[in-house]
């Protein structure tokens, strides 16, 4: 269900967001320089020529929705987004809203998105960035009644049963009264279960799935314990042998009752989604948050990376993205060369340089 709360709730940090302007130009923080390496090891800083971006694709990519790129009077100018500007990607249903710190960097905000279980039976919302999903049992709902695990069944209390020939609820169901006189009656494969009464627990006879708690009655007649590849839905699973605890997680399209029941860690409604590179979640092949794997835009310095492509700058040591340096033996950040140019020495035969502004 879908708190009515967290459009109106998402839109009143946009007026703390644009309240001190849309950017600032600031020293970039070592960990975020997207050209970070001027007069570091290998070099003592070059010296800067003119016009050397003349859109700002000519710029380095920061990697980030917080540290913005703008080619002004040809130079590159690097400048932090506003305090409370929301990044682009962000999860959903997780109470939290990522936004920018107006330093270059990221915090995450409490805002009201809770996660949509796709139930009827629950209300969602959140409480101090945690989301709760609470069950309004004993209302009414489309097959019957809600219980206290927020699903919809047949019964709660016997008042919810008006047949006066199945008068108990039993499990969820409303049963003959001779599901609960401690005999195997006429029907029954257990001791009050299976036929007309609810179905049995692991091990008792059976003669079809419906007689058993598990869905699953086995050669010998007994019913069978549930796992992840019996063909049904059942134990923790959230889908037929996906989902839960133990199970393998679900493929996009599959019923999901929490996040990590999908393969993707994402669930919305009561569904999962496929992995994509907006989802504010690291799934699929990424290397960490919506970025690296080959199939996501490169992570900017100091996120997670397997290989020199996951990462912008094309530096990756001990699996974390690094800031361009002018001795890195890489062409990145403002270079114009491999490790010169730019904000690093010049490069020999004159080379083109792009130089950067930052503020004073």
């Amino acid at each position: 269900m879908r708190s009515p709360y967290a459009l109106a709730l998402t839109l009143s940090l946009l007026p703390l967001a644009f309240a001190a302007g849309a950017c600032s130009l600031i020293d970039l923080p070592e960990a975020t320089d997207p050209i970070e390496g001027a007069g570091g090891s290998g070099g003592d800083g070059g010296g800067e020529e003119p016009a050397a971006c003349e859109t700002v694709t000519d710029c380095l990519e920061t990697g980030t929705d917080c540290i913005l790129r703008d080619c002004v009077d040809g130079a590159c100018v690097y400048s932090a987004a506003a305090d409370f500007v929301p990044i682009s990607n962000q999860a959903v249903g997780d109470c939290v809203q990522v936004v920018c710190d107006g330093e270059g960097g990221e915090k995450k905000v409490n805002v009201e998105d809770p996660f949509d279980d796709g139930k009827e039976c629950t209300v969602d919302s959140c409480a101090s960035g945690v989301t709760k999903n609470e069950s309004v049992e004993g209302s009414s709902c489309a097959t019957g009644v809600c219980n206290l695990t927020g699903n919809c069944v047949e019964c709660v209390v016997e008042g919810d049963c008006t047949d006066t020939n199945a008068p108990l609820c039993q499990g969820g169901a409303c049963v003959p009264p001779s599901c609960a006189n401690s005999m195997k009656d006429n029907g029954e494969t257990g001791v009050d279960c299976g036929g007309p009464c609810a179905p049995c627990p692991e091990n008792e006879e059976c003669l079809v799935g419906a007689d058993c708690q598990s869905g699953v009655c086995d050669d010998t007649l007994h019913c069978a314990a549930p796992t992840c590849f019996d063909g049904v839905l059942n134990g923790l699973e959230s889908d037929e042998d996906c989902g839960g605890m133990s199970c393998l997680g679900c493929e996009a399209g599959e019923i999901c009752n929490a996040p990590a029941d999908c393969e993707s860690i994402v669930c919305v409604q009561g569904l999962c989604k496929a992995a994509s590179c907006t989802d504010g979640v690291q799934n699929g092949s990424e290397t960490d948050v919506d970025c690296g794997g080959g199939t996501c835009s490169p992570c900017s310095t100091g996120k997670s990376c397997k290989l020199t492509t996951d990462c912008a700058s094309k530096v990756c040591e001990t699996n974390i993205c690094q800031a361009p340096t002018c001795s890195d033996g890489v062409k990145n950040g403002s270079e114009a060369g491999i490790d010169c140019g730019g904000s690093c020495p010049a490069c020999s035969g004159g080379g083109k340089q792009p130089p950067v502004r930052r503020a004073p």
